[in-house]
């Protein structure tokens, strides 16, 4: 009885058991569904992740690349055209001038050396004017130098005493004329500034001029030249050799 009665109470409650069970079974499969789903979305969020990453990067790398560009155009292209500037420069090209572009910076050191490159010109220019007007003012104590040693040819009889003291008056002239344009040459100030020193006396012009006929005397062979002068003299603040240079130049 005990057994008929377990058969009983079983069968009746299979119904519920299968209930139960069928229920279990349909609350797996949603959880497993579910959990697909989870998956499902994830997966689409690992997508949507690494997308967004990449695409950061990218805008970093496009933004470094962007930057990098920037400032090789603003600082580093500007300071290597300057450092090629100032090598050309040093290199013996007088006529390089820098750029003044870039920073704010730069453009001061570009326009600071440029000042420099043409200040450094124009004294160059200056001092080349000087020499060029000492060298040729030489030639013509030289010369006469030259034509007074030749007025005492080695063999034939000297000239009277008159004419050798009035030779060896101008070669002594002319020497005194040499060495002030020597010292102008040695004296490293002046040729730097492009300056003659000034000795200012008071000077009769007429031997000023008179100095200059006797000095260009000897060189015009074909040519009279005729000295015109007042009878009383002439006096003016000056430098002497100065105007006698000025005198043989014109």
């Amino acid at each position: 009885e005990v057994y008929i009665y377990a058969i009983e109470a079983t069968q009746d409650a299979q119904p519920q058991f299968d209930a139960a069970f069928a229920s279990a079974l349909a609350w797996t499969r949603i959880n497993f569904e579910q959990s697909r789903a989870i998956r499902v979305v994830e997966a689409r969020w690992d997508l949507v992740a690494s997308l967004v990453a990449a695409t950061s990067l990218f805008v970093i790398a496009c933004g470094i690349a962007a930057l990098a560009l920037w400032m090789r155009r603003r600082t580093f292209a500007p300071a290597l055209q300057l450092a090629h500037t100032i090598e050309r420069y040093a290199a013996g090209e007088r006529s390089a001038r820098a750029a003044e572009t870039g920073a704010q910076e730069f453009r001061t050191i570009a326009h600071q050396f440029n000042d420099m490159a043409s200040t450094l010109e124009g004294q160059r220019t200056t001092q080349l004017t000087f020499l060029a007007g000492v060298a040729h003012d030489l030639r013509n104590p030289l010369t006469a130098l030259t034509m007074a040693v030749a007025a005492i040819p080695p063999d034939q009889p000297l000239p009277d005493e008159d004419r050798v003291r009035l030779l060896f008056k101008r070669v002594t002239r002319q020497i005194g004329r040499l060495d002030r344009m020597i010292y102008d040459l040695l004296d490293a100030s002046r040729v730097e500034s492009g300056n003659l020193a000034l000795v200012v006396e008071s000077c009769d012009l007429r031997e000023t001029v008179r100095s200059t006929a006797d000095l260009l005397e000897p060189m015009l062979l074909r040519h009279e030249l005729i000295v015109s002068v007042p009878d009383g003299p002439v006096i003016a603040r000056c430098d002497g050799a100065r105007i006698e240079q000025v005198l043989a130049n014109l």
